[in-house]
């Protein structure tokens, strides 16, 4: 890993301590064999939607990612369209996922499942609609402050990365002639969202999104 750091601790106490605290949390092995119920989200099935909409807005910004994926739109692959990509839930058991996909739904967000190979009857919600990054937006985004972790705009806040997919969606501008065309094209409007907003209030980490380059 790059320029990450990682802490690790041996001692049971700890482990014991923190299953008291949450005793339905778990990151491996598969599903919940040991007795213990998986974590459920059906109480917020029945609440009044403002309170929906700031339950979901403080987990899709604890576990929430957005970014695009760039695709080839015929054959040929003779011109590339960018498409957002919002995924929810990682790790999650599927009755839990069905339970998000419905509260999802209440505020216009619909996803499907996707299940991860390497862990058994676990997965997570995935969006690829523009439709997905609207309701986001009505949403209020992402809380401010909370940014990517990884890959190429790691360190970007979310809701720069949601404004500038939202740009490019709005202007008619996502279609391009290669994926290195897209990528720039993204990473521009972030910059320049970036440094507009850094007139209005500047940023405590300055180093924080990679260094632009122009042409």
């Amino acid at each position: 890993m790059n320029n990450s750091y990682m802490t690790q601790v041996y001692r049971r106490e700890l482990v014991e301590d923190l299953l008291a605290l949450s005793p339905t949390y778990t990151c491996r092995g598969n599903g919940f064999s040991s007795g213990v119920p998986a974590p459920s989200a059906a109480f917020l099935l029945e609440a009044r939607e403002p309170v929906i909409r700031e339950a979901v807005r403080l987990a899709i910004s604890s576990t929430g990612y957005l970014g695009y994926s760039v695709e080839a739109r015929f054959n040929g692959g003779e011109r590339y369209v960018l498409r957002p990509v919002f995924t929810f839930g990682h790790l999650s058991p599927p009755s839990l996922l069905a339970e998000y996909q419905q509260v999802l739904r209440r505020i216009g967000i619909e996803t499907s499942m996707v299940f991860n190979g390497r862990f058994e009857k676990k997965g997570f919600l995935r969006s690829k609609s523009w439709r997905t990054l609207e309701a986001l937006e009505k949403l209020g985004g992402f809380i401010p402050g909370v940014k990517i972790g990884s890959g190429n705009f790691r360190g970007v806040e979310r809701n720069h990365m949601l404004d500038a997919l939202l740009m490019a969606y709005r202007n008619g501008s996502y279609s391009f002639n290669s994926r290195w065309e897209a990528a720039e094209a993204i990473r521009s409007r972030i910059y320049s969202l970036r440094n507009l907003r850094s007139r209005f209030k500047p940023s405590a980490d300055s180093s924080a999104f990679p260094p632009h380059q122009e042409g």
